[in-house]
């Protein structure tokens, strides 16, 4: 019962920090070819793949792709933290 509450929850906040913390790091990275959606859209739907290229000629890529490189982004720092801790 308590997994029917708190999954949702959860998964909205991770998403959100996931999210806030690739956003900015993704164009410096990238050196700035590659950019977020907002969260906010109004735009056509993006292709299977979740990128596409905005008239400007950058990439954008969709909100779900920019949460999943945060997570991977919060992964290696947790890894690098727990082998520099050992």
């Amino acid at each position: 019962m308590p997994e029917g509450i708190l999954q949702p929850i959860l998964e909205g906040f991770f998403q959100v920090v996931c999210y806030f913390t690739a956003k900015p790091l993704l164009p410096m990275v990238s050196f700035r070819t590659v950019r977020a959606e907002a969260i906010t859209r109004n735009e056509r739907p993006f292709p299977w793949h979740g990128f596409k290229r905005a008239a400007d000629g950058t990439v954008i890529m969709q909100a779900e792709w920019v949460s999943v490189v945060g997570l991977l982004i919060w992964v290696g720092a947790v890894i690098a933290i727990v082998l520099l801790w050992i």
